[in-house]
């Protein structure tokens, strides 16, 4: 149990400096909304914002959006409440895909970009809050693995 406890202790570091970031991701894209970028960082940008969105309202999500609540006392719809919905299982599975290749996205704008790109010279604030914000992104991938 004391293993486990420390990775989650980790997972909640990382996710708090991840959140953290993320500030500081939006105030380098603002700073550079004018800058030329010639990797899709602010692409990824929007993406990863998205990805943090549906991870903060996730419950409201599934709650609202796909009319299901674990915690209620109701049948849910007619389904029993110690199963989980198709629609919730589609849910995580879409959630999950898209978080995928919003990693796949950073990874390799950042660390695979091509050679001669000047991105890291020209919206030197974007780029490197991207890379940060992606390392933090592996390592938190890292311990839920």
């Amino acid at each position: 149990h004391f293993c486990i406890t420390i990775v989650a202790f980790i997972f909640s570091i990382l996710l708090f400096a991840l959140l953290v970031c993320s500030v500081v991701l939006t105030s380098a894209y603002v700073v550079s909304l004018e800058k030329t970028c010639d990797i899709p960082l602010k692409a990824y940008f929007w993406l990863a914002i998205i990805q943090l969105l549906l991870d903060v309202f996730r419950t409201d999500l599934i709650r609202v959006i796909c009319r299901w609540d674990p915690n209620s006392s109701s049948a849910n719809d007619g389904e029993q409440n110690d199963r989980i919905p198709v629609r919730i299982i589609c849910y995580h599975v879409g959630y999950f895909i898209y978080a995928l290749v919003v990693l796949r996205l950073g990874i390799k704008s950042i660390f695979f970009a091509p050679k001669n790109s000047t991105c890291d010279q020209t919206a030197t604030e974007l780029y490197q809050s991207t890379r940060v914000f992606v390392t933090l992104s592996i390592a938190i991938w890292s311990t839920i693995i």
